[in-house]
C-alpha cells in the first residue's frame, strides 16, 4: 500500500501511472483498477465505491504477479 500526497496533482497522477505500468499492458484490464473517489458525491456511492475498491484489491490477479489497485483524490471522496 502506497500512499501519494502533495499539492501537484500532476506528479501524483505521473506517479500512479508508473505503478500501472509495473503490470503487462496487455493484462492491465484484468490487473489495474482505478476508482476516481470524487465521482462518489454522496455517502451511498461512497460505501458503493468503497466495496468495489475492497472486492478489486482483495481479487487475485489473472495471468501476472501483481495487481495495482488506484484511488484517485481519495482526499474528496463524499464531498
Amino acid at each position: 500500500l502506497y500512499l501519494l500526497e502533495g499539492d501537484d496533482q500532476q506528479s501524483r497522477h505521473d506517479l500512479a501511472h508508473e505503478f500501472s505500468s509495473l503490470v503487462d499492458e496487455g493484462l492491465h484490464a484484468f490487473n489495474v483498477g482505478s476508482f476516481y473517489a470524487n465521482e462518489a458525491t454522496t455517502a451511498g456511492a461512497r460505501d458503493q465505491m468503497i466495496g468495489a475498491i475492497l472486492a478489486t484489491a482483495r481479487t487475485l490477479p489473472m495471468m501476472a504477479p501483481r495487481r495495482v489497485v488506484v484511488v484517485h483524490e481519495a482526499e474528496h471522496a463524499g464531498r
